[in-house]
């Protein structure tokens, strides 16, 4: 078992970290923004409280979206908060949460994520797609759920290590 859990780790270490981008296609380096865990990064509305093993690099910083890559023992796991996601036509599947957010799975095996329904400060009083979660780390099983709850609402900008913001123009 340790074995297996230390292989995990390495290849998982080893998965290339994309650089950040931003809008026109431009990039940066993904290590400006090396937040190792544990540790808050936070978005404009929301927040992803990083564990042991974990580092967030920024992966995407635009006008409607950003977006933060989680890296650990399980994989990668993209996390991005948008104001402009649409509704998924798919219907996706519920997962129980906590919180009594509504959170919906899509895929299967290889290809899991989810969307979070949440408020959006500059998209208006209701909960929307607001949080979608996707990448390499995902299988779909109990341990995406615990992931997903460490994704936060507001958490105090105190315990935000690192905060990305949408970029505002004019």
């Amino acid at each position: 078992m340790l074995a297996a859990t230390l292989l995990l780790a390495t290849l998982s270490a080893s998965e290339p970290v994309p650089a950040t981008r931003t809008v026109n296609g431009e990039t940066r380096p993904a290590g400006r923004s090396r937040t190792v865990g544990l540790a808050w990064v936070c978005f404009e509305d929301h927040g992803v409280a990083l564990a042991a093993g974990e580092t967030a690099y920024a992966d995407y910083i635009g006008i409607h979206s950003t977006g933060w890559r989680v890296v650990g023992p399980r994989g990668q796991i993209v996390v991005t908060e948008s104001e402009a996601f649409a509704v998924p036509e798919e219907p996706g599947q519920a997962v129980p949460d906590a919180r009594g957010r509504r959170i919906l799975r899509y895929g299967g095996p290889g290809g899991v994520s989810y969307m979070i329904w949440s408020l959006i400060d500059s998209a208006g009083p209701e909960p929307r797609p607001a949080i979608r979660v996707e990448g390499s780390g995902l299988t779909g099983g109990v341990a995406d759920h615990a992931f997903l709850q460490r994704i936060e609402r507001r958490p105090l900008r105190t315990r935000c290590r690192y905060r990305i913001l949408r970029i505002r123009l004019g």
